[in-house]
């Protein structure tokens, strides 16, 4: 009777270890998919100089629509401007598809020079990975400086 005792407390143990381990593994998922894309948009932001300096890639609120572009970018040349309105576009899209409530924004910090923020609300909050104010406090942030 005791030795059944002891392995089922062995065993509720490792079942509770196992959850904890799969929630991290799916954290950490959510973690790779966010730098991902913030890397994916900084790499779009590198390619197109012109706009950064103009500002036309901020968007500082994770939860605004981003205006559509006028241009089919991804059929046809646009100028400056629109490719960033379009970079800005599909990259809400792909968070908001990738991540769970995914959300983005980008700050101006300087002239050439553009915090990236990635917000995601997972199930369980996650401290180590908590926004900052004034981003909501039930979301994990992940954010990556840019420097053109």
């Amino acid at each position: 009777l005791i030795a059944t005792l002891v392995l089922s407390v062995g065993l509720l143990g490792a079942t509770v270890l196992q959850a904890q381990a799969q929630a991290a593994a799916q954290h950490a998922d959510w973690q790779h998919q966010a730098l991902r894309s913030a890397q994916d948009m900084a790499q779009a932001m590198r390619s197109n100089p012109l706009a950064l300096e103009q500002g036309a890639y901020t968007a500082p609120e994770p939860d605004a629509a981003q205006p559509a572009s006028s241009q089919a970018c991804d059929t046809s040349p646009c100028d400056p401007v629109a490719r960033a309105q379009h970079d800005v576009q599909q990259w809400r899209q792909r968070l908001a598809e990738s991540l769970p409530h995914g959300r983005g924004a980008l700050l101006a910090e300087g002239p050439t020079q553009r915090r990236l923020v990635v917000m995601w609300q997972p199930p369980q909050r996650n401290e180590s990975t908590a926004c900052p104010a004034p981003w909501p406090s039930d979301f994990s942030c992940l954010s990556l400086e840019v420097w053109v």
